[in-house]
């Protein structure tokens, strides 16, 4: 098993066997929450600075485990809080939520997240040159995204939709979602994206988040 640092590193996208949850944590605890990560955009007309955060609440629901555990006739509805958000998050800590038992609770979401998994890798490097649009019309039932940061890397779209946050603090936002389209004869990668509306960043600046 790999760590997190050979992780970030990676030129190309490891096995899923190489994985595991535990590892993808690391990595987000060394790269993505210590950070606020800030952008110039041109959105609705306007030019303003938004910052992103990253937290442990959002951990699970980027990786889909928080939706294997909703769709698993296997957890029953007041059990589902063990497999999101703080409590989900100390559960991957504690090692309760692994591969092989996200697996037995739902095998094609499970398949879905093999996917978010293998191609996490690439979040932080995602984040220091994104191209972005308002994800204005939902597709596939994604929801609760206002913007989509995303690249074409390694012959994939990579895609981060986050969602503006609600409080006193404007233009503070919280990823939402993480999705993957390989490029492939049959499909371009772009369906999350096109048609969208686009918006220029214009500039990037990642900083130390205050304690």
């Amino acid at each position: 098993m790999m760590d997190k640092d050979t992780f970030a590193n990676l030129t190309s996208k490891p096995s899923f066997d190489q994985i595991s949850i535990q590892l993808l944590q690391e990595y987000y605890e060394a790269y993505l929450t210590p950070y606020v990560f800030k952008y110039d955009v041109n959105l609705n007309g306007k030019h303003q600075t938004i910052e992103l955060k990253f937290n442990r609440d959002n951990f699970c629901h980027l990786l889909g485990i928080t939706k294997i555990a909703k769709e698993s006739k296997n957890v029953p509805e007041r059990l589902v809080r063990n497999y999101k958000g703080n409590k989900g998050y100390d559960g991957i800590k504690k090692g309760s939520i692994t591969k092989k038992k996200l697996n037995l609770l739902h095998k094609s979401l499970y398949k879905d997240m093999k996917r978010k998994m293998v191609w996490f890798y690439l979040v932080h490097r995602l984040l220091q040159s994104p191209k972005a649009i308002e994800y204005k019309y939902q597709v596939n039932q994604i929801a609760s995204v206002d913007i989509i940061f995303f690249d074409e890397i390694q012959k994939a779209f990579i895609h981060l939709g986050i969602l503006k946050k609600k409080g006193k603090v404007p233009n503070v936002y919280v990823p939402s979602t993480f999705l993957v389209e390989p490029i492939t004869q049959n499909n371009d990668g772009k369906k999350f994206i096109d048609g969208q509306p686009i918006i220029s960043v214009t500039r990037y600046e990642k900083t130390l988040a205050k304690k």
